[in-house]
């Protein structure tokens, strides 16, 4: 993972603003997992705290790049309200059910819904769109690479405490596909990086109204 941020580091020029976001959610992924294996191995103190911050500004930097791409009014506005939603539950579950001492078990379970559902939606407009050699698109990479992690580990953050009390030694294991997951969807991210400059929501308007006129 490191290295995939090193590498985003010595193209960032060269990467579009959404891809820029892309960086910035990896390079915090990096940094946090060393801090909360730092505070835990070797401090011995609740690092719980960091995971809730991990979802929340995570889920930003990729809505932030999704939105970026959006490709009609209607995407850009539930990707904002999506957004909205999160931060107002994220607050309000802090002071209630969910407090920093423990996991986001909850919010994160939302914020993976949020991704999916925005992924799915990006990678089926990329796809349908006859112009786009999608191996050569960095939306569908990026959007492969999110719907590869929300939904291998979807599972563990959503039944974290039922896996927990039911079988531990599963937990485990999904733990570890978790990490696998996590490789797979950073070298796709990796991957987008080398992709050509990808067509904008103009760019898609300006195409579809071209074939109107040809028809």
């Amino acid at each position: 993972m490191s290295l995939v941020g090193v590498i985003g580091i010595l193209r960032f020029k060269q990467l579009s603003t959404p891809l820029r976001y892309i960086e910035g959610h990896i390079i915090y992924s990096v940094v946090s997992g060393w801090t909360e294996h730092v505070l835990g191995s070797y401090y011995h103190v609740n690092n719980l705290w960091l995971i809730h911050f991990n979802t929340l500004i995570n889920l930003t930097l990729l809505l932030a790049a999704l939105y970026c791409w959006r490709f009609s009014k209607w995407n850009g506005i539930l990707l904002r309200w999506s957004l909205y939603s999160y931060i107002v539950i994220w607050i309000v579950g802090k002071f209630s059910f969910e407090p920093l001492s423990g996991l986001d078990v909850y919010s994160n379970t939302f914020a993976q819904l949020i991704q999916i559902i925005f992924s799915v939606w990006l990678m089926m407009t990329v796809l349908k769109d006859t112009r786009i050699v999608w191996k050569n698109d960095s939306r569908f990479w990026v959007a492969s690479g999110v719907i590869i992690y929300v939904t291998s580990t979807f599972l563990l953050f959503g039944f974290f405490n039922v896996l927990l009390t039911w079988s531990p030694q599963m937990l485990k294991v999904i733990w570890h596909i978790n990490w696998y997951a996590i490789i797979l969807t950073f070298g796709f991210f990796l991957r987008s990086f080398f992709c050509k400059p990808e067509r904008t929501s103009q760019d898609l308007v300006v195409g579809a109204t071209d074939d109107l006129l040809v028809q």
